[in-house]
Parts: structure tokens; sequence; C-alpha cells
């Protein structure tokens, strides 16, 4: 059964608050009023939280300069802060644990999913997103939530009407794959090495594609058993760099 705790939790925020969405409301004053303090300050974690009490103390790290970034690790933190209390009396998450989305701990995917849900709720994200798959629509819908390109991606995978697979890889090896459930094929190997001729190689020789690009269904998915009755299939494959070692590949049907 699929854990929609935090879908669920984020909800109840709003319900509580009497809003439908942040829409213009800072998110650090949405969080003050919930009961956690938010500061900055330099540390070598992204964000933490400490309980004391009912409150928290929420700290980011100052030296984050995308707003996108910061906004979600704050509401991953408020995350914690709603359903986690008791659990433990702090939460730390540093870069690592907030880009290794599916290999962590059951809190930290709660948190994330509230993180989605609070940022952009389903009922507006969803109506916005009809339409077929490009970049365009995610950068469109990025723009307009104010969310990272990989937040948005991720919450398009979950409520978007089109197949799409993504791929986050680290030095050219697998480290977490999610594909919508209508996506054709399911399956690449955890820690595998990215394939030679796919997009997300030549993204780390130094390739920089502003449209997606054919790439064969061999390539990404010789490890599927679906691949048998696909052998022919061509997909579309188009990546951006996460960071200077990790690059984000979205792998969509044409």
């Amino acid at each position: 059964m699929v854990n929609r705790k935090g879908i669920y939790a984020a909800r109840n925020v709003f319900e509580e608050t009497g809003y439908d969405t942040l829409g213009d409301i800072s998110i650090n004053d949405f969080a003050m009023g919930l009961g956690a303090f938010v500061k900055e300050e330099p540390m070598s974690a992204e964000g933490r939280i400490v309980f004391s009490g009912d409150d928290a103390i929420i700290t980011l790290n100052t030296n984050i300069d995308l707003i996108t970034k910061k906004r979600f690790i704050l509401a991953h933190e408020l995350g914690h802060f709603r359903m986690h209390k008791g659990l433990s009396n702090k939460f730390e998450d540093t870069g690592k644990t907030l880009n290794d989305w599916l290999a962590k701990g059951e809190q930290e995917l709660e948190a994330n999913d509230f993180a989605k849900e609070f940022l952009m709720p389903e009922h507006i994200f969803k109506p916005k997103a009809k339409g077929k798959f490009s970049f365009d629509l995610i950068k469109s819908l990025a723009n307009h939530f104010n969310t990272s390109l990989t937040s948005t991606f991720l919450r398009y995978v979950d409520l978007g009407d089109f197949p799409v697979a993504l791929v986050y890889s680290e030095n050219k090896i697998v480290k977490w794959t999610q594909f919508s459930d209508d996506f054709v094929m399911q399956f690449i190997p955890y820690n595998s090495k990215i394939p030679v001729y796919s997009v997300a190689w030549e993204t780390y020789e130094g390739e920089n594609y502003n449209s997606p690009e054919s790439v064969e269904a061999k390539e990404w998915f010789a490890n599927d058993y679906k691949l048998k009755y696909n052998l022919d299939l061509e997909l579309y494959e188009q990546c951006f760099k996460v960071a200077d070692n990790a690059v984000l590949s979205c792998i969509w049907t044409k």
C-alpha cells in the first residue's frame, strides 16, 4: 500500500489554516504561524529541525543560493515538524539525503511527500500539467510554483498524464529512478552504470542538448523483462546537471 501520510499531512495544514495553497504567503511566515521558528546560519547540513515541546527551530544553511532549493528544504523540515514529533528531538538533512529521494528511510520519504504537496498542491498542479509532456512544460510549472526542476519533475511523475521515467545518477552511476505508473517499462538497476549511448552519458562528457534526443529503449532497459516485447521501441531523453557530478535524465515515450 502506498504511504500517503506526507500528502495528507500537508493537506491538513491547509485545512487547519483556511488556505488551499501558499499563494503569495511567505513560507517562512507560514512556518512561524504553525509554531516553527525559522533562522539561517552557516552549517554543514542543508537544513535542520530541533523540537522543543510543541514548537521547533528550523535552521537553513545560509550558503544556499537557490530560493527554490531553500523553499523545498524548509517545506521538508515542516514535514518533519508536522509528522515526526516524538520520534526524534532533531532531524538533519544534507544534500545527499535530499537528493537520494528514494534511497532513504520512511520518515524522509514522508517529509519529501509533504514538501511536494505543500509547495505544489495536487488540485492546482494537475490541471496545469495537462497536455503533451515537454521540458518547457516542466519549466513553466517550476516557475509557477517557485520550485526546483527536480521536485517539479517528481511531482509530474506523480500527477502528470503522460508516461515518463526519471533517472538520477552520480558519477555515471544510477542512484535512484522513478516511473509513472503507465510508463512502458519500470526497471533500471540501482548502482548500475548509465548507458554509453545515452544522453546522460553525453551530458557528463560536456554535451548540452537543448532539445530531446532519441534513445533506444534497450540502452536504458536492458535488464527489464518487458524489453523483449519492446525491442524496437524508441524513446526521448533529455537531461540537466543537478551538480557537477550528478545528472537527472528524463525519458518519455514518443
